[in-house]
């Protein structure tokens, strides 16, 4: 076991199944030595939950928990990507997330940096939270 999937079993983690595509994208790609994580939605067991918006029907709480899922299925395409081993990761270059709310709603770090605790264990419509990310490998 590598030490980035040693560490999500730490902390009680356990990457889903990378979900398939449902649209016409594709969930990464390689070019040489990058990979583009496409984004990813707060999906469990492969179906969408966390839905609505924040500050309309969803709490932080709420917001939270699709941060989290987002970030799972993330790192579940990126060891996909990386064959199999996340260790092969050595940098993250970019990550950008998406957070659906109201337009009076002030508080969207706060579900990104509940997303942003599970990432460093390794290093509009009714989408409540969706990231994508750049990634260098080995």
């Amino acid at each position: 076991m590598g030490r980035i999937a040693a560490r999500l079993k730490e902390l009680g983690l356990e990457l889903p199944v990378p979900a398939v595509a449902v649209a016409n994208y594709v969930p990464y790609v390689v070019t040489g030595s990058l990979v583009f994580v496409s984004g990813q939605l707060p999906l469990e067991n492969g179906k969408p939950v966390v839905l609505g918006r924040l500050g309309e029907n969803l709490s932080i709480d709420d917001g939270a928990r699709g941060a989290r899922l987002c970030a799972l299925n993330l790192l579940a395409q990126a060891k996909a990507a990386a064959g199999g081993d996340l260790d092969r990761i050595r940098r993250l270059v970019r990550l950008t997330a998406f957070v659906n709310c109201t337009n009076d709603f002030t508080d969207q770090p706060c579900p990104r940096r509940r997303r942003r605790a599970v990432a460093a264990a390794g290093g509009g419509g009714g989408n409540r939270c969706r990231v994508r990310t750049h990634l260098i490998l080995l």
